[in-house]
């Protein structure tokens, strides 16, 4: 697919089965198959040259989201069967009233139908059904995808094509008019009611491409989007992309949470071209552990939502409510094969042994021999993270994408402003936006000296020894970094993983009495039932009474000392 159409096509692949073993099918059903894809390209160019950008484009036809149905297309090219025989009909009457000009006019318009149809016979024919169904269906705002629906489209309409002209030359020749041959058209007359459209068809995964098209999910981070890709993808292979949306019930949820159950990690890596069940089949022979239960606790999320957006935006229609909502993500059986890795905070022996690794009391260097003792004493990124989510509880991606320019003083207190104003920073919810008072002991390390060192070298990042992801996160790079460091240092108990820090600033938030408000302001959480706080502190002189409650966190047990700048290196 060219890259400058796939927003506008909203596809990255087209595939086709031909369902044949015979070759000369085979190539018979490519020539078409390839002009119905070179028809689809020329027209995105054509969209894509009337002047709307590829984004914009995309929002909109995200509204054309139910594919059509094989009752969708039979009804379609009965309704055009029918308009096109009264169309016919009141011709041919017409011709027949005018005084003196019947015989010529009839001779006329009969020798202008046999061309007709003998065009319409010909190959001409399905070049005309395919671009009549296409018609037909963007009238009623549905989509026909390249494929066995849109061959069988084609199919339809080049035989009520036949069907109406070979009608309508009997007609004028003089003839009686012979019933339908197919039998799709035998009870449709010029004279009987108009075909009623069945309702439409949104399939699972129409219903999840318009979920993701939604220009409220616009901004959402790529590291996101892939998750909810990635979630929606399994969704579809479990359920079946084609079934109808409206028709999933609750059983058939319940069935997705029994595969759930044993399905792996990294799936696609460990047992590559099986489908989903297949997957967990092989997972649970194996004995391989299953993916842990806020995973699954994801996947069962993302598919209630889908179901509750789809009828909030009246996309469908759900007479039995959500199929997927309140399911529960944990059983004995999971909670059994993933204990204890739940994310936790680090103990106070665990955090001696970060802060006492050589990368903070002296190593080779803060790349490859990070973990091998030397005479060296960098302080860059690797060092300085860490110790950001020790004492200001922030996230790994939070820390890492920094600049210079995000350290500021208020009001006489220095603060870290957490937010996303330039190119690749990202915040992961609107309360993570906050400032949050250096803490004294991050001081004492040399923090503050660390950011004026930046800033006279003219960085605009505060680490710019960070890289990011492909994904655009620093925090993905970092992380896989951090999960070898905690090894080679010795932590490696279930749930220990960079977000221990802030689950260990939330709880030392809590031994030292700061108010739970005060904390979620900080920490830039939003709590249960409450609209978040974000702004009401952070201005003027309330830093002040920030500073004063995060110079209350401390460690017990965990002697930074060392870590400390001397008056010289201070000044």
């Amino acid at each position: 697919m060219p890259d400058e159409l796939r927003p506008i096509i909203g596809k990255r692949e087209i595939w086709v089965s031909y369902k044949t073993d015979s070759f000369a099918d085979a190539k018979r059903r490519h020539h078409r198959e390839m002009a119905v894809v070179d028809a689809l390209f020329e027209d995105a160019r054509k969209r894509l040259a009337s002047g709307g950008d590829p984004s914009s484009i995309a929002r909109k036809e995200a509204a054309r989201i139910a594919q059509a149905t094989v009752e969708d297309i039979h009804h379609a090219a009965r309704a055009w069967f029918h308009a096109e025989e009264g169309r016919l009909l009141d011709r041919w009457r017409r011709a027949g009233s005018h005084d003196g000009g019947t015989a010529v006019e009839r001779e006329d318009g009969l020798h202008a139908l046999q061309d007709n149809q003998a065009a319409i016979h010909g190959p001409a024919g399905e070049e005309w059904a395919a671009e009549a169904a296409q018609k037909a269906f963007a009238a009623r705002n549905l989509t026909l995808p390249p494929g066995a629906l849109f061959a069988e489209a084609v199919e339809a309409f080049h035989a009520a094509a036949k069907e109406a002209v070979d009608r309508a030359v009997q007609r004028w020749g003089g003839r009686p008019v012979e019933p339908p041959r197919d039998r799709r058209f035998a009870d449709v007359t010029a004279g009987s009611p108009a075909p009623v459209p069945p309702p439409p068809a949104v399939t699972l995964r129409a219903l999840c491409d318009a979920y993701l098209n939604d220009p409220e999910r616009a901004d959402i981070s790529p590291k996101t989007r892939v998750k909810y890709v990635g979630s929606l993808r399994l969704l579809c292979d479990l359920i079946g992309e084609d079934r109808r949306a409206d028709s999933i019930t609750r059983e058939d949820c319940r069935r997705v949470r029994t595969v759930l159950l044993t399905y792996p990690t990294n799936a696609v890596q460990r047992y590559p071209g099986l489908t989903a069940r297949q997957v967990a089949e092989a997972a649970a022979r194996d004995g391989v552990p299953p993916m842990s239960a806020k995973t699954l606790r994801h996947h069962l999320d993302i598919l209630a939502t889908l179901f509750r957006w789809g009828e909030k935006e009246k996309v469908i229609r759900l007479p039995d409510g959500n199929p997927a909502v309140g399911l529960q993500a944990t059983t004995a059986k999971n909670v059994t094969a993933r204990k204890g890795e739940d994310r936790r905070p680090f103990t106070p022996a665990e955090l001696t042994a970060i802060f006492k690794a050589p990368l903070y009391i002296g190593c080779e260097n803060d790349e490859e021999g990070y973990h091998l003792p030397g005479p060296n004493h960098p302080r860059r990124g690797r060092f300085w993270v860490p110790l950001l989510g020790l004492y200001a509880g922030l996230r790994l991606n939070e820390a890492c994408q920094l600049l210079t320019a995000d350290v500021e003083e208020v009001d006489g207190v220095h603060v870290i402003h957490v937010r996303a104003t330039t190119e690749g920073q990202r915040l992961k919810t609107k309360a993570a936006e906050r400032r949050i008072p250096v803490h004294p002991e991050l001081q004492r390390i040399g923090f503050l000296h660390l950011v004026s060192r930046q800033r006279l070298a003219g960085e605009v990042r505060l680490f710019p020894d960070l890289r990011a992801g492909k994904l655009g996160n620093y925090s993905d790079p970092f992380s896989k970094w951090f999960a070898r460091f905690l090894d080679k240092v010795g932590v490696k108990a279930p749930g220990a993983v960079f977000h221990s820090f802030r689950h260990g600033f939330r709880d030392r938030m809590t031994e030292a009495g700061i108010p739970d408000s005060v904390a979620d302001l900080l920490g830039g959480w939003t709590a249960p039932g409450r609209k978040s706080e974000g702004g009401r502190y952070g201005e003027g002189g309330s830093v002040r009474f920030l500073a004063e409650h995060v110079a209350r966190i401390t460690y017990p047990g965990l002697n930074l000392d060392h870590l400390h700048l001397s008056n010289e290196e201070a000044s």
